[in-house]
């Protein structure tokens, strides 16, 4: 299932953000919710889509240290799934990482659905998604479907 969209939330006292509705179906069969790789938000995976990133990393022999590491890096996951009035609770581990104390902002993106703190997310389109980056990733994209390279 590919999602896409961003909402806003307020986290409550429980650190349980509500879910909207359009992307409930996205949880359904729950997840695993972990640090992102790229950024101090968290990233929500759908079961679909950790089942395979775990293939991936099965894949790299148990003696190289890429895999201790991505281990570590996923040990303050854990599987989510909504409760009955479609919340998600995040763990104080994970709160603490992404600094999500009240303000939410749910992104999705394809596969998995990121977490941000909103002014961390609001900050970060100011910086990483301007108009002249957007215009350079479509050029790239476009030169790709047609073969071209540099």
């Amino acid at each position: 299932m590919q999602i896409f969209g961003e909402s806003e939330h307020q986290l409550d006292d429980k650190g349980r953000v509500s879910v909207p509705r359009r992307f409930l179906s996205f949880f359904n069969e729950g997840g695993f919710l972990t640090r992102s790789f790229d950024g101090e938000c968290l990233v929500y995976y759908s079961k679909e889509a950790w089942e395979a990133f775990l293939i991936r990393i099965k894949s790299i022999p148990s003696t190289d240290e890429s895999a201790d590491v991505l281990y570590r890096w996923l040990s303050s996951g854990t599987e989510v799934m909504p409760d009955a009035q479609g919340r998600l609770t995040i763990p104080p581990v994970l709160r603490r990482y992404a600094n999500l104390t009240s303000g939410i902002s749910l992104v999705a993106r394809g596969d998995k659905m990121e977490v941000w703190d909103t002014e961390s997310w609001q900050q970060y389109l100011a910086e990483k998604l301007t108009t002249d980056k957007v215009r350079s990733a479509l050029k790239l994209m476009d030169s790709r479907e047609h073969g071209i390279t540099n």
